[in-house]
């Protein structure tokens, strides 16, 4: 699931160097990729609050203005089995 979806943007071990990275940069969205691995953002949160990001995106999840995140919900392409999978393999490569 994560390599499919995910490692465009965030690389294929999760460290936000995915192919992506670059033309995001040189688009509207300023913000740089989020690390997933154990020095990047989602270590300190619950899991429950990464399948929420996954399933709404960056912005719904916190209800931020969508234009300036490039996080997308996934909750209409993945089941949650899906989602809960990416999760877990977020968890692994942080060494948890």
């Amino acid at each position: 699931m994560f390599q499919v979806n995910c490692a465009v943007c965030h690389g294929a071990v999760g460290r936000g160097d995915g192919p992506l990275k670059e033309a995001l940069a040189m688009a509207r969205y300023a913000i740089p990729l989020a690390d997933l691995t154990g020095s990047g953002p989602t270590v300190a949160k619950a899991d429950g609050e990464v399948y929420w990001v996954i399933t709404k995106g960056f912005a719904g999840a916190y209800s931020l203005p969508v234009e300036r995140f490039v996080m997308p919900a996934f909750g209409k392409l993945l089941t949650p089995t899906e989602r809960w999978a990416v999760v877990h393999y977020l968890r692994s490569l942080q060494g948890q």
